[in-house]
């Protein structure tokens, strides 16, 4: 008898890029996560929230079985098949499938469904579902159709419209099927010797869990150039090859791994600071989209705001002071949001934000669902300026910088992290706020909304740090390191200041310490 495999591929690492199939890279081994991954826990719930919206459309009769996963005829021991299942998880060699849905017919056949929280499918959606019918063909089980339920663009239009809609794909499949044989044959490579698979089917920064922390994988745009350096064996950024040619952004993010410094574009965040006007707001908004609208009137995945905070700064050198504002869970927030933030902002010079395309969206939106307001809403949009932009252009670049996101920054610059918070990132606030909804323990409603405030004050404030950082170190500089590349490029001026990485600590610490004990911070 073969031995079973100790590793299964599921289906859910079927991914489509460019009319090629691939590995889906995200989680395979579960060793360790990709660098910038979210979280998946709002994709679970929005899928649970879905499975239970057809489940009762389904009607009697149906069962939800998210279960471990087993063979076919174990699942079928427990009672799989005999009504309509829901999250049956099957085997079948060193294959597993999560079905959605899987409905049995008079004639002993069955129909296969894919539930997913989107408006049409995707290319590898497809790929996707054959999978799991090819898991199920080999188990002896007989799929007469395939479909899909989808979110209904029209819902809300006329009464009674359904949220989901069904629609077969059993042609589609079929073309599929004829696909698979390659892609399965490729994920096995792929699994049995991550370093001889096709280069599009693996990322060695998950299948090699020892990679430097500054691996050359974190190259930004660079995966062909980091998958050729590291068939050299060379696995850190500071031993990159002078032969293998870089960007401008490339050759940034090399130089700081060299030399281990602070690599700053002087004449670019001079200019990007003089474009600040006071008094300063540094504004995060939390928003959630979620596929079951949680109001009347709102369309499947519509972004609604539903809090804010807002540190200000009147001048320069002035101590900051900050509103925090989240909107009562289970009444739709946009009218509150509005009210609110015209109090908040009111007499505003720059609005900072981080990634402003949120934010913008946001105000976008409400101008849009509030006429009246709709002058105010527009000039706080054109008054946005985006922290982030000098760091997605590397003008300002910490050699500790796991990526370009405002926790990595904090991280790098001030030794600030979210790792002892409550909530850490964004789709957990977003999630939060959508489980609050259905929350009757004023205990944990109470408990929720502080974890929120903290969390949004974090990043608010955190703004007005990094910003605080970046003109410290733009001041001490007393020294240009000029860049061949950039000079070549776009003769823009390099400088590193290795002073002032610790010039600052001593002025954050108390508000690293008040942070670390998720105390919303106040100045």
């Amino acid at each position: 008898m073969d031995q079973a495999p100790t590793q299964f591929i599921p289906d859910r690492f079927v991914k489509t890029a460019k009319e090629d199939l691939n590995l889906f890279w995200a989680t395979y081994f579960n060793k360790v996560t990709p660098d910038g991954a979210a979280s998946t826990s709002t994709k679970k719930t929005q899928r649970a929230h879905l499975l239970d919206y057809v489940q009762k459309q389904d009607g009697a009769g149906s069962v939800w079985r998210e279960k471990d996963a087993a063979t076919w005829e174990e699942q079928a021991r427990l009672g799989a098949g005999k009504a309509t299942c829901y999250g049956l998880k099957v085997r079948q060699g060193d294959l597993e499938a999560a079905i959605d849905q899987i409905i049995p017919n008079e004639d002993g056949s069955y129909d296969l469904g894919m539930i997913k929280s989107m408006l049409a499918p995707k290319d590898y959606h497809y790929m996707r579902m054959a999978f799991q019918k090819h898991v199920l063909e080999q188990s002896g089980v007989k799929v007469r159709s395939c479909h899909f339920w989808m979110l209904n663009p029209s819902y809300g239009d006329a009464e009674g419209s359904p949220l989901m809609v069904r629609q077969n794909v059993s042609g589609a499949i079929q073309l599929a099927e004829k696909k698979l044989p390659d892609l399965l044959e490729r994920m096995r490579k792929a699994v049995a010797d991550p370093k001889k698979a096709p280069t599009d089917d693996y990322c060695p920064a998950l299948h090699e869990p020892t990679l430097p922390k500054n691996h050359v994988f974190k190259l930004t745009q660079g995966k062909k150039k980091a998958q050729i350096v590291y068939k050299r064996g060379i696995l850190d950024l500071a031993d990159w090859p002078p032969d293998i040619e870089l960007s401008p952004t490339q050759a940034v993010q090399v130089n700081a791994a060299k030399s281990k410094s602070l690599q700053v574009n002087h004449h670019a965040i001079e200019q990007f600071l003089s474009s600040l006007r006071y008094p300063l707001h540094f504004l995060d908004f939390e928003t959630a989209a979620s596929p079951v609208p949680l109001y009347p009137g709102v369309a499947p995945f519509k972004s609604i705001p539903f809090m804010f905070a807002n540190y200000k700064c009147a001048e320069v050198g002035a101590p900051l002071t900050h509103d925090v504002f989240i909107a009562e869970p289970g009444k739709d927030p946009r009218r509150a949001m509005v009210d609110n933030l015209k109090k908040s902002v009111e007499g505003h010079g720059s609005i900072v934000v981080f990634n402003k395309t949120a934010e913008s969206g946001a105000l976008m939106a409400l101008a849009e669902e509030f006429p009246e307001d709709k002058e105010f809403l527009l000039q706080a949009n054109e008054s946005l300026v985006d922290l982030y932009s000098p760091f997605r252009s590397y003008h300002f670049h910490h050699p500790d910088q796991a990526g370009n996101s405002l926790k990595s920054l904090l991280g790098a610059l001030t030794g600030v992290k979210y790792d002892k918070l409550a909530i850490r990132e964004g789709t957990a606030a977003e999630e939060a706020w959508i489980v609050m909804h259905d929350e009757r323990d004023p205990a944990k409603v109470a408990a929720t909304i502080d974890a929120l405030k903290t969390y949004c004050c974090q990043d608010a404030s955190g703004m007005a740090i990094v910003l605080d950082f970046v003109q410290k170190a733009v001041k001490a500089n007393n020294s240009i390191l000029q860049t061949p590349a950039l000079q070549q490029s776009k003769g823009m001026p390099e400088i590193k200041a290795p002073e002032v990485m610790a010039a600052r600590k001593a002025d954050l610490q108390n508000l690293a310490s008040a942070l670390e004990r998720g105390d919303i911070p106040t100045f």
